[in-house]
Formats: C-alpha cells, sequence, structure tokens
C-alpha cells in the first residue's frame, strides 16, 4: 500500500519522500510517507490493520499556506478508498533542522494478517 500511495500523491503533483530520502533544509513543501507498523483487531489474528503516517513539511515563513496545502494533501488521500484517515493529525511544529514547519496525517488500512 505504501507505493500506491506514494505513486498517487505523485501522480497529483505532491514531492513526496520515503524516510530519510530528504536531505537538506525545507525550500519548498514535501510529504515523507512512513509506514507505522501494523495491528490485528481485538479477538482475531486473521484481520488487521496497518498504520500510514503521511509526513508533511512545509518552509519556514508560509505558515499562512500550511492549512491549504494540508487540505490538498487529505483531498488526495480520499481518492484511496482503501486508506481511511484515522482522525489523528499532529499538532504544527517549527522543525529548527529542517528550517520548516510539519505535522502529520495517520491514515489505517485494513489488511490481512
Amino acid at each position: 500500500m505504501w507505493k500506491k500511495i506514494y505513486l498517487h500523491l505523485k501522480a497529483k503533483g505532491f514531492a513526496v519522500y520515503s524516510p530519510g530520502q530528504h536531505t537538506g533544509l525545507c525550500a519548498s513543501s514535501y510529504v515523507v510517507l512512513k509506514d507505522s507498523g501494523s495491528n490485528a483487531f481485538a479477538g482475531t489474528n486473521q484481520v488487521g490493520y496497518a498504520l500510514m503516517d503521511v509526513i508533511i513539511y512545509h518552509p519556514a515563513g508560509k505558515y499562512s499556506t500550511l492549512g491549504d496545502y494540508v487540505k490538498s494533501i487529505r483531498s488526495a488521500m480520499k481518492e484511496i478508498p482503501e486508506a481511511r484517515f484515522t482522525g489523528y493529525e499532529t499538532p504544527v511544529l517549527m522543525e529548527e533542522e529542517k528550517q520548516g514547519y510539519t505535522t502529520s496525517l495517520q491514515y489505517q488500512i485494513l489488511k490481512k494478517i
């Protein structure tokens, strides 16, 4: 599913990276896709879900446009029916090392275990 989300966001025009792939400062907005493991549903070892974090980076000094960028990613993710937004969105933080704002959205993908 990671690859499907990666290719979908790329096709929508987003700059998408795997963890550790992007180097340097946050000169323009980009997304890091991170597989955050999987869990079984209670009472079964057959069916569960995987968690996918969509980590968003946005240049410092452009806070006023961050909300629209996040909305555009959420809109693109709605086009992937297997990926369900969990409602978990981290607070916006300033990441000094990258000189950009960061937040993340968490998605759940049903799967066999």
